[in-house]
């Protein structure tokens, strides 16, 4: 990040602002995902979290969420997002992007001419499945 980073122990985040960037490579995965934005909130879950964390009595908190907001980038192998917000839950292991009107989401994949674009998406990370949940004026590749 390249402004603030701020812990809000009663809320368990982490909160990162301005030009903001966090590299994740899953566990079970030789995928990399890179996230960049203005502002980023990473939500741990309890108990302890954050505050338990910075004490150095306990483990590293797991995440329950991530959200970021302006100028949202996500990048991997083969693809390219570029949305308004993001919406990251470790529940669901999915993320939810959204651009501002008039703005729209673009994904940009990888040997494809043109993107595509949607007011909103999903992606399902443990099934690699990108869904439109609002199309807008969309524009898709024509083979």
């Amino acid at each position: 990040w390249n402004g603030s980073l701020t812990f809000d122990l009663f809320r368990n985040d982490m909160i990162l602002q301005t030009q903001t960037a966090m590299i994740h490579k899953p566990a079970d995965s030789i995928d990399v995902v890179q996230l960049a934005a203005d502002r980023m909130t990473a939500d741990m879950a309890g108990p302890g979290g954050v505050d338990l964390w910075l004490s150095g009595r306990g483990t590293s908190p797991k995440l329950s969420r991530v959200t970021a907001d302006r100028e949202v980038v996500i990048t991997t192998a083969v693809r390219t997002i570029t949305t308004d917000h993001l919406l990251y839950s470790a529940e669901s292991q999915s993320m939810v992007l959204k651009a501002d009107e008039p703005n729209l989401s673009q994904v940009r994949v990888k040997g494809e001419a043109q993107p595509f674009t949607a007011r909103s998406l999903r992606w399902d990370l443990a099934k690699n499945r990108l869904d439109v949940i609002d199309p807008g004026p969309t524009r898709l590749p024509v083979r």
